[in-house]
Formats: structure tokens, sequence, C-alpha cells
């Protein structure tokens, strides 16, 4: 056989051992095909949790912020990880990517709506959906209102100073409404009846 031909199937011979025994050891090294056990990284600030999950030979990333927190988990910190994704206990192969859920640092901001068309009593059940407290309810006037009128809404205030329709606050936050007085106007037989309630302070 010729010198060349020699020295070309050595070469590949020893590309071919090289190639294998590189995988191999990066097979061995990050445990790749091996069933680990996922470890519970919920309650964790994200930094220990990616942490963990590295030393178990996984890939912690991170998936999404939530807002919404289980009764469950409200002893869960602000940007510490809520939720895994497989969850702790099941079984994974090495380098598998955990998907992490943090616990958002604020609440949800939600938008305002265009109140300047809805009565107080319209007003109230879309808060009480979208998530805000009615802290307090005051004529334009400076009178009482007559809540058993279902008065118009005038604006609506957060910490003094008047929302436009649109804006964008944090859920439960607490809200003052101006409402229109409605001095002048005459009860109807119906209209002095209310199954609402508004929440005072």
């Amino acid at each position: 056989m010729p010198a060349v031909v020699k020295n070309a199937l050595g070469a590949g011979i020893f590309l071919l051992l090289l190639v294998f025994l590189t995988f191999g050891f990066f097979r061995w090294f990050t445990r790749h095909g091996e069933e680990i056990t996922v470890p519970n990284a919920v309650g964790m600030p994200m930094q220990e949790a990616l942490e963990l999950l590295d030393d178990a030979s996984l890939e912690g990333i991170f998936a999404d912020t939530l807002f919404d927190v289980p009764d469950s988990l409200k002893h869960v910190g602000k940007g510490s990880v809520l939720e895994q994704i497989p969850q702790a206990g099941s079984l994974a192969k090495g380098g598998r990517k955990i998907r992490l859920f943090i616990r958002a640092l604020g609440e949800a901001r939600i938008s305002v709506p265009d109140y300047h068309s809805m009565s107080l009593r319209a007003l109230q059940a879309d808060f009480k959906e979208r998530g805000f407290l009615i802290q307090q309810i005051l004529a334009s006037d400076r009178s009482a209102p007559k809540l058993d009128m279902n008065p118009p809404v005038l604006d609506v205030l957060f910490k003094g100073k008047k929302l436009q329709p649109g804006s964008r606050i944090e859920k439960g936050s607490k809200l003052v409404v101006v409402v229109d007085p409605l001095i002048n106007q005459t009860l109807t037989p119906d209209s002095a009846v209310t199954d609402f309630e508004i929440p005072l302070e």
C-alpha cells in the first residue's frame, strides 16, 4: 500500500477516534441521555434556581413573569420562581431546558375604562372586574352624592390626580370617583332601590 494512502488512512482513523472520544466525553460530562430527577426550584430567587439546575446538569431558562399568585404560593417572594416546567420530581434527560416562571416584582397594570359615559353602578361593576377598588365617592360640588340615584361619573382620581381613560395603573389601586350630585333631579319610583354596595374606607 502506498505511503500516501497509509498516511491518509491513519489520519482518517485518528480524526474518527478523536471525534468519538470528544463526543463520548461530552455525553459523560453533561450526562446527556441519562434520566435525572428534576430538583425543586420553586421559591428560589432566579439566580439560585439557575445554579441549582446547572448543578443537576439541567438548563434553567426564563419563561415568563406571573402576576396572579395562587393562595398556596403567596409565600413565594417577588422575583422568585413561582412555577417550573417540568415540575420537581419528574424525570428529564441531562441538558433538558427547565422553564422558570417568575413572580412579578409589581402588580399587573390595567387600563382605566372610558368612564365619561358610565354611571356609578356601571363603573363599580367594571372596576370590580378589572381589580380596582373604589376608596371614596365624592360629588363634584362637595355635597353628599345621592348614590341611590346611580349618578353619572365625572372624574376618576388616583393619588389626587385625574386619570384619563386608557391610563394604565396597577391592579388593586384605590381610586376616588367624582360623580354628578344630581341635586335637582327627582327620584322615580324605582330609582331609590339599589342592589349594589360601594366599598368605602
